[in-house]
């Protein structure tokens, strides 16, 4: 397993964030995590990559604990919040997550990944503050694609992205599942899920209402992957209907 999370509880005072969380994924596979804000969609994601290190349970990265420098060596992570310091190049941005990953910087890799988005070799030879939010979306998956880890972690990758953007972003998240590496990323937009993910995960209020596939999601209703989701979280409504 890639990934392994045993009766995970997260707490911040007397409000329960993730409630006895168990989930298991496999390498190579891609999951898509799916929930309301403030689901606990963030917190999950933040304790799998050692963000979070005060937690109950177990969260293992290739059987190491997920908080440990071995386990982070396996890991990169692109978080929602994605702020990069604005007065770095591109180049200087990618160059510093590589480094702090023990990798080197060939620039022709960096150039061939930047081309994959359609972000432009001059753009990343500019300060990150003349960037629009869509190119840094695009540094920022980058520089979480660059390190060649085998487990990618992405908190709302599509985030910021027009139509086509997120075209090149699904057609570069099947090159990385096509050379094996294991995806777990979130996102509000559940066709772009059912797309890319062999698996998606439902949460609600802190927990896991739904772990199967696209297909099994589609069982709860057949008007619409939105109307099954919100079949899936509240159960009410489907004896309402």
């Amino acid at each position: 397993m890639s990934l392994t999370i045993k009766r995970l509880s997260k707490r911040y005072g007397t409000f329960t964030a993730l409630s006895e969380i168990d989930l298991d994924i496999r390498t190579g596979e891609s999951v898509g995590l799916v929930g309301l804000n403030g689901a606990g969609k963030t917190t999950l994601l933040k304790t799998i990559v050692g963000l979070i290190v005060n937690f109950e349970g177990e969260v293992l990265v290739h059987n190491r604990a997920a908080n440990g420098r071995e386990a982070k060596s396996h890991i990169s992570f692109l978080p929602e919040d994605f702020s990069p310091p604005p007065y770095l190049t591109g180049y200087d941005f990618v160059s510093y997550m590589l480094r702090l990953y023990g990798r080197p910087l060939y620039r022709n890799n960096v150039d061939e990944c930047a081309g994959t988005l359609e972000l432009q070799q001059n753009i990343l030879s500019k300060p990150i503050r003349t960037y629009s939010k869509g190119m840094r979306q695009k540094l920022g998956l980058m520089a979480a694609m660059l390190p060649d880890t085998d487990v990618v972690v992405l908190d709302e990758p599509l985030s910021g992205l027009d139509p086509g953007a997120r075209m090149l972003v699904k057609d570069a998240f099947s090159a990385l599942r096509t050379k094996g590496k294991t995806l777990f990323f979130s996102s509000h937009i559940l066709t772009d899920l059912e797309e890319i993910a062999d698996r998606l995960v439902i949460i609600h209020e802190g927990k896991i209402m739904l772990d199967g596939t696209p297909e099994e999601l589609r069982s709860y209703s057949g008007r619409s992957l939105e109307d099954a989701f919100l079949n899936v979280i509240r159960p009410q409504r489907t004896s309402a209907s």
